[in-house]
């Protein structure tokens, strides 16, 4: 299948055509009529292209052949052929600006668009030479040339595509609109309980009597495509039981490269949450088995294929020999000669989960080990019940299937035809949930991509690839281009959509001019990952020192072969031990990994590629002159990324690269060239690595909208002012003249430090803050070293931030008390407009945290912010008072740390009972002369409190008719190091039902819980925390808790025994307890109640020894063994003799050490 993207083709053409009847109205008359002629053509053609370049893209059966596919190629070539010369023209037109400037004429910095904005003016200087040989013009009549002769092959598709059409009226005439209602909860797995119950017995079941194996085995879970194998790994694998049992969890997914080296090293940065330094496989093994060693441990590996080389999987393996017995691998395959080689290569007890596609591959796992020990599981299509239910809630998300009788009906159907894959449901429920209407979902069913046997036979492409037809358009040459990452590979939201942008997928909306390329890239992911072609991660940390965090993506390895068959023979990865002759001569995006580089002496074979990123360790002088030879030849290149070692200079070369439009350097350089200034479409330069010396000449880089790390070395840039376009910037007002961000109005984040060196408020008044109507985001910084308040409020006077801006961070203080200076500081915005119209969503103040400074005494009421939902103080010392007035309508974020002299909040009572009404998060510490809080909204999720000054827990605002619940919403609460609280009945008093989690610790005045009271409506708890409070009495008793499943207790030494046996039974669903630093126990029978415990830690409790101690006497024979736990950790062997741990059976992992795990 051949992929154009009719949007971009059209948007290409239609410029053509523009510029070329430019140039051909200065031609004399035979060219010119010659010229007029072809363009004609080529535009009245230009409907008629899009309507069948969109039908083959969109998967409809009359008009598919290799004739189309052929053609369409044509097409394409024809495309870009198109693009690269206007682009040569637009590139002219720029270097003869920047050569004017040099020379001390014209305008500087004037704004260039992607393509050409004024062609008649810019082709007339060229096209006055109609006699002389132009190769740019000569391009140009080629382009239009070409465009004409594939446009003329149209007809023979065109009035197949009119037959369709006519057809797709019909049925759009007959679509009803459907109502929708309330939202349909999902559960985490339906139609596996079965097959998870059976797993999380293997993983916690004891050894069987007289077993005698020192090595891991292992637990295959076999299956196709799409059957639900990792989602099956991964309930398992963040069960509770799982959690608790294994002293270290291991999830690395493997995919079709088995790299050891690699496996091995995502191991370890997994075990230990960073990277390994070291890089050889030697040192990286002797890591791991330092690591796992006499450690029971969890190992996951999904996803893996490797079925033929036991060497392999005996090396990765080999590390693994020395961990403790009871630790376990999981495979994940789609065939079972995997799980059969890994078996081969294990060699004891330990259990490992593969998920594979093959059970070849888990067999070669085996093999690996060295033992026999293997257990698979066969993951079968869900049965007819469980699939639909789960279609369901897929097609039907946000809506109430009832209300939709017929497309239930029709839905039933779809299912039937979709094998009892998952993944199946999940992408064909996404594409019908986006058109509830009888016909969308009627043309789905009669669809040849769905038939009676084909995802029975075909697996769930055929499915898929329905999916893919009825994808927006905007959205298939994004989609398409993911496949040149290898699988697994982990999309950075930001950097997809600067790298679609620099390939021109990205298109703007002459309706919404004011929308950035940015903001419409992002909301691009955000409707791939809505039709659940990606998978949002969570969120990656980019930049620790700013807490910098950027949405991460994955892509499922059948849609990445399903984004691999859509743009065959234009997208490639090549990795390993490839040749280098199986990349197609059409590839326009390339992922080259190697080790020799020296393959690069072929990339000439590619002159076309529009995006290159290459990885690579070592580089010398040979591979500087292969680096030459590859910029002189890549001459369409848009997209350049280079992870290469030890390449301190990038080659001088690169300004060859004419086109390119975004360039990311990986790792540490010296400098960049001098040459790099004449890039003049670069829209992105990532140098996150650049040595702080190197200066950047970019005065000319007019394009240029993001230099990453937005942070810029002290003056570093040459002519920062000139780059007009860019959306981010970090600034010292010490470096640069402040005046230099005059003309940077396209700025969406501003950072200034150095703020101390300005005192004069004319110059400050030059930033022109005003005028720049995108700003989102803007911090000031700081020094501490400077007294001159008075200089630094005329500063702020004068910044006059634009209505658009939503956070604002101030950072850093000054020595001396100044109220006006936070006045100013902080409610400029408002000063400037009316509170209704201020849009500050997010305020954050931080002072430097090793300096005591004496300042910012009062908060002004910022409450009254209307858009306001997060706020942060942080190290503000001298604070002593923050205002309530304005009630937080939109707050949900608080967080106030180190302000050591906060006393209260003033301003609320009970006329301010409507206050924050969509608060969800509150977070305090380190505030100790804090003594009271507000009422809290029932809106609230999450409370923290760490040394706070109160003696008394906050309570929450009643009810009031348009509360959304009657009880609070809180989840989650710790309190801790609140060494004047007494009680916390003014939380538990309230039916906290929706709590799951509660911490209490080193509260030394707390004396009661009012458990009777406030436990009994905990509906919802799952862990339960109560540590080191000296003085609390509770009657453990008459705690009825039936969802806890984690219970610790520690520093409690007035209780002299556990629980009674009847008030265990209570405890129906509890599987871990830790009891730590009981002084005064000495009896824990009512253990023996606890029919789902799992893990169980004793320690530090000297009177249970003692006890233990003295049952040992006279003790000749074993009892029957009673108790059942999978992990049992004692800190003295003596613990084992005390009841019932005596009548132990069942446990797998006995720890007899200090430790407390």
């Amino acid at each position: 299948m051949v992929v154009v993207g009719d949007v971009i083709a059209s948007k290409i053409i239609e410029k053509l055509v523009e510029v070329g009847f430019d140039y051909a109205a200065d031609q004399f008359f035979a060219r010119r009529r010659r010229m007029n002629d072809e363009l004609q053509r080529l535009k009245d053609a230009l409907p008629r292209i899009q309507s069948v370049v969109n039908a083959a893209e969109s998967g409809q059966g009359e008009i598919t052949g290799d004739d189309l596919d052929e053609w369409l190629w044509q097409l394409k070539d024809a495309v870009y052929m198109a693009s690269d010369v206007l682009d040569d023209l637009d590139y002219t037109d720029i270097q003869k600006r920047a050569e004017a400037d040099a020379a001390g004429s014209g305008p500087r910095g004037s704004k260039v668009s992607g393509f050409i904005s004024d062609s008649k003016r810019r082709v007339s200087k060229f096209s006055k030479r109609a006699f002389k040989s132009d190769p740019t013009l000569e391009k140009l009549r080629g382009a239009v040339k070409r465009l004409s002769e594939v446009a003329a092959g149209v007809e023979v598709f065109n009035s197949l595509v009119t037959e369709r059409n006519q057809q797709q009226q019909q049925q759009q005439q007959q679509e009803q609109l459907r109502e929708t209602g309330p939202i349909v909860r999902e559960r985490d797995v339906l139609g596996r309980d079965g097959d998870r119950k059976e797993v999380l017995q293997w993983l916690t079941r004891a050894p069987i009597a007289n077993e005698d194996h020192e090595g891991i085995s292992l637990f295959s879970i076999e299956g196709l495509g799409g059957v639900g194998k990792t989602t099956l790994a991964q309930v398992v694998y963040r069960d509770d039981t799982v959690q608790s049992s294994f002293s270290i969890k291991i999830w690395v997914c493997v995919s079709t490269r088995f790299d050891v080296k690699k496996i091995t090293g995502d191991i370890l940065e997994c075990a230990a949450q960073r990277r390994p330094d070291v890089g050889g496989l030697g040192p990286l093994q002797e890591a791991l088995e330092a690591l796992v060693s006499s450690k029971k441990f969890l190992l996951v590996l999904d996803d893996v294929w490797n079925d033929d080389d036991l060497s392999s999987w005996q090396t990765l393996f080999a590390p693994m020999r020395c961990g403790l017995k009871g630790s376990k691998i999981i495979l994940t395959a789609r065939s079972k000669k995997v799980s059969e080689m890994a078996t081969l290569a294990l060699g004891g007890t330990s259990k490992i989960i593969l998920t594979a596609r093959s059970k070849k591959v888990s067999e070669m796992a085996t093999l690996a080990l060295g033992g026999t020990t293997n257990e698979s599981k066969k993951l079968n299509p869900l049965d007819k019940s469980d699939f639909l239910s789960l279609f369901n809630r897929y097609a039907f998300a946000g809506t109430n299937p009832h209300n939709h009788g017929k497309l239930q009906s029709i839905g039933e159907q779809i299912a039937g035809r979709l094998g009892g894959l998952p993944l199946a449901a999940k992408t064909i429920g996404a594409l019908l949930r986006s058109n509830l209407d009888d016909s969308h979902w009627t043309n789905i069913l009669q669809s040849s991509r769905i038939s009676d046997h084909g995802p029975q036979r075909d697996g769930v492409m055929p499915a898929l690839m329905l999916s893919y037809y009825y994808l927006p358009k905007h959205l298939r040459p994004c989609f398409a281009f993911l496949s040149t990452f290898p699988q697994d590979h982990r999309f950075l939201k930001g950097d997809l959509v600067l790298i679609w942008m620099a390939l021109g997928f990205i298109q703007q909306s002459p309706q919404n001019p004011a929308q950035t390329p940015e903001d419409i890239g992002s909301r691009y992911v955000d409707e791939l990952a809505k039709l659940s072609f990606l998978e949002q991660l969570g969120l990656h940390n980019t930049n620790p020192s700013t807490q910098g965090r950027e949405e991460e993506y994955s892509m499922h390895d059948l849609l990445h072969d399903l984004s691999s068959k859509v743009s065959h023979g234009e997208c490639f990865t090549f990795v390993g031990n490839m040749s280098i002759n199986q990349i197609p001569n059409t590839v326009r995006h390339l992922y080259f990994e190697t080790g020799d580089l020296g393959l690069l002496k072929d990339m000439d074979k590619w002159k076309n590629l529009h995006t290159l990123i290459l990885k690579f360790n070592g580089y010398n002088d040979e591979h500087a002159v292969a680096f030459r030879q590859v910029f002189e030849s890549l001459e369409s290149i848009r997209v350049l990324r280079i992870t290469i070692k030890e390449m301190e200079v990038l080659p001088c070369a690169i300004d060859k690269l004419r086109h390119l439009r975004y360039l990311s350097v990986d790792h540490r350089f010296t400098r960049l060239p001098s040459s790099i200034c004449k890039l003049y479409h670069l829209q992105v330069l990532a140098c996150r690595n650049i040595a702080t010396s190197s200066v950047l000449v970019l005065n000319n880089l007019i394009n240029l909208r993001h230099l990453l790390p937005c942070h810029i070395p002290h003056g570093n840039v040459d002519g920062i002012g000139t780059l007009t376009s860019l959306q981010g910037l970090s600034f010292s007002a010490g470096a640069y003249k402040l005046s230099e961000l005059k003309d940077l109005r396209e700025l969406q984040e501003l950072r200034i430090s150095g703020l101390r060196n300005q005192r004069d408020g004319e110059e400050v008044s030059l930033v022109q803050l005003r005028d720049k109507k995108r700003l989102r985001v803007l911090r000031l910084e700081w020094d501490d070293d400077s007294d001159a308040a008075e200089e630094y409020e005329k500063v702020l006077d004068c910044l006059h931030p634009p209505d658009s801006l939503k956070e604002l961070e101030i950072a850093r203080s000054m020595k001396r008390d100044s109220k006006c200076y936070v006045w100013n500081g902080m409610m400029i915005v408002m000063q400037q407009r009316s509170m209704k119209r201020c849009s500050i969503a997010s305020i954050r103040l931080i002072a430097s945290r090793n300096s005591k400074l004496h300042a910012w005494k009062h908060l002004p009421s910022l409450g009254k912010l209307p858009y306001l939902n997060e706020l942060r103080l942080d190290s503000l010392t001298g604070l002593v008072q923050i205002g309530f007035e304005g009630g937080f309508q939109q707050l949900k974020i608080l967080q106030i740390w180190d302000c050591e002299q906060l006393e209260e909040w003033s301003g609320f009572g009970a006329e301010t009972a409507p206050c924050w009404p969509l608060f969800e998060y509150l977070e305090i510490s380190r505030c100790p002369k804090l003594k009271a809080l507000p009422p809290l909204p029932l809106s609230l999720q999450s409370l923290e409190l760490k040394r706070v000054g109160l003696s008394d827990s906050p309570t929450f605002f009643p009810a009031t008719p348009s509360s959304s619940s009657s009880s609070p919403s809180l989840t989650h609460m710790k309190i801790a190091g609140c060494k004047n609280l007494t009680s916390v009945a003014g939380l538990l008093r309230h039916r906290l039902s929706a709590l799951m989690m509660l911490k209490i610790s080193c509260c030394e005045a707390l004396a009661d819980l009012h458990a009777e009271e406030g436990f009994q409506h905990l509906h919802s708890i799952e862990s339960l925390a109560i540590e080191y409070c000296p003085k609390l009495k509770m009657a453990t008793d008459a705690v009825a808790l039936t969802s806890l499943s984690r219970l610790t207790l520690s520093g409690w030494n007035h209780i002299t025994s556990f629980p009674s046996e009847e008030a265990c039974r209570r405890l129906t669903s509890l599987k871990v307890l830790r009891l730590g630093d009981m002084g005064g126990l000495m009896s824990v029978e009512g253990l023996k109640a606890l029919s789902h415990l799992a893990w169980l830690s004793i320690r530090k409790c000297p009177k249970l020894v003692q006890a233990a101690a003295a049952s040992i006497k006279g003790k000749e024979e074993e009892e029957e063994f009673t108790l059942t736990v999978s992990t049992l950790n004692v800190d003295d062997p003596l613990l084992l003799h005390v009841e019932p741990l005596r009548k132990r059976t069942s446990v797998t992992d006995l720890c007899k050490d200090k430790r407390f795990a």
